[in-house]
């Protein structure tokens, strides 16, 4: 660790004493790099500490569960971040700030549920069903709010629950727009490329130049677009953070959770009964995932069908 500090102050004297500005700012761009890299990975390795951390203060009733759980602290976060980095890279170069406070905001919701796991495990230890209880009561107390508001409001039961439809991607709009545009623009060329050799070079020039306004007043109009658009969506993003169908939602994601372990214990006790898994453990385990991708599967087939009748028949 003491080199990679040394390395990076010799890096941040070198950007700071370079007369060649592009040389400085590429070593501005490697420390940046070097820095995200070491604070992911002091990131990474907290999730996975606790995680080890978690099941060796509340260890699960089998072995697996605390393997298959550790492995996924392990595994998963590299996948995500490798797999949406182009869109983190380009949100960081559009608007660097505005990136840092959603990461922020995002780890604070991540150290939120690390504590609020910590103390379900304490509510549970000290009271039978007190973890239970820390996701029910709040879940039925925002269901209630939100079927009070589909009886009485005047909004429709899919907006009350599910939140408004969604609004296209702003690059889609500007994109639709923008070919909107050019599709104009190339009718009024086609006009006058069938005359153009008539036109004195005095029109000819102010045909271009009418040309060229347009196609700056239409650049201009959609920069303006993309902001307003994006401005909307960041502030339909924020008003949307702290909302009651919000807090439903999350709570009924743990209440989903918590049923899962409960379908794994008993699946796991069961497959443990079965003749051919003969106690072994491994193989119980084999047993319940495959059993969980099996009606899975069934269920996203029957959804499928039931997406395809719906089609058929508008």
């Amino acid at each position: 660790m003491t080199w990679v500090i040394a390395i990076l102050l010799g890096l941040i004297l070198v950007a700071m004493v370079s007369s060649n500005q592009a040389a400085a700012a590429g070593v501005w761009t490697v420390v940046r790099f070097v820095l995200w890299g070491i604070a992911s990975l002091a990131g990474w390795g907290v999730l996975v500490g606790y995680s080890v951390w978690f099941y060796a203060t509340y260890p699960p009733s089998d072995e697996w569960t605390q393997i298959i759980g550790v492995a996924c602290t392990v595994i998963i976060p590299p996948i995500l971040l490798w797999l949406s980095r182009k869109e983190i890279a380009g949100a960081y170069k559009k608007n660097k700030w505005a990136s840092v406070r959603y990461g922020a905001l995002l780890i604070a919701y991540i150290f939120l549920l690390m504590l609020l796991m910590v103390a379900g495990r304490e509510m549970k230890a000290a009271y039978e069903y007190g973890g239970w209880a820390m996701i029910l009561v709040p879940l039925t107390f925002t269901g209630a709010i939100l079927l009070w508001r589909s009886l009485t409001g005047s909004k429709g039961w899919r907006e009350v629950w599910v939140g408004p439809p969604n609004k296209p991607e702003p690059w889609f709009v500007v994109t639709q727009e923008r070919d909107a545009s050019v599709a104009s623009e190339d009718a009024i060329w086609e006009k006058i490329e069938g005359t153009w050799d008539d036109l004195t070079e005095m029109q000819q020039s102010e045909v271009k130049a009418e040309r060229h306004a347009r196609m700056a007043a239409m650049d201009e109009r959609l920069n303006a677009l993309s902001k307003t658009l994006e401005a909307e969506k960041a502030a339909r993003a924020k008003a949307g953070n702290w909302t009651v169908m919000g807090f439903f939602w999350l709570y009924l994601i743990f209440a989903a959770f918590g049923l899962i372990g409960i379908a794994w214990d008993f699946g796991f006790a069961y497959a443990m009964e079965l003749k051919f898994v003969k106690g072994q453990a491994w193989l119980a385990g084999v047993v319940v995932v495959f059993a969980a991708l099996v009606i899975a599967g069934l269920f996203i087939s029957l959804w499928e069908s039931i997406a395809e009748g719906k089609a058929k028949k508008t």
